[in-house]
């Protein structure tokens, strides 16, 4: 399945959901996006989130700062960011562990550079996870 989400597209598979990104991430978007993750999850029981990097990415103050709130009462099964430069990795790396700090659950943030290497990454991560209590 493919939904539109401002600039984004968004495509779900199973319990993958890879965003492309092109230009940034509005609050309101990344609220939109969430909820599906939350969604995904609270039905699957999992949620792999991929963003791939596109022309223009960029996280506003506003959206970080939900991002952060929303990531202290929910966790997602894993997090691949594709395509990153080097600055942005590093803000990510330390935003994430700043939020672990203080609070938020921990999910790994893997950076890769092709979506390639992220969906075998997600393929590595899935089978060696135990299965999860079914949702409900």
């Amino acid at each position: 399945m493919q939904i539109q989400i401002g600039a984004h597209r968004i495509a779900i598979e199973d319990d993958v959901l890879l965003a492309y990104v092109n230009g940034p991430w509005l609050l309101a978007e990344i609220k939109e996006f969430l909820g599906l993750c939350e969604e995904t999850f609270a039905r699957l029981g999992s949620a792999y989130l991929v963003t791939v990097v596109g022309p223009g990415y960029g996280l506003p103050p506003e959206s970080r700062k939900y991002i952060a709130e929303w990531g202290r009462g929910h966790a997602v099964s894993g997090n691949v960011i594709v395509g990153a430069p080097f600055a942005m990795r590093a803000l990510i790396t330390i935003l994430a562990r700043a939020s672990q700090m203080v609070g938020a659950r921990s999910t790994d943030v893997v950076f890769t550079a092709t979506e390639a290497e992220a969906r075998t990454w997600i393929a590595r991560k899935k089978s060696t996870r135990q299965p999860a209590a079914p949702p409900g």
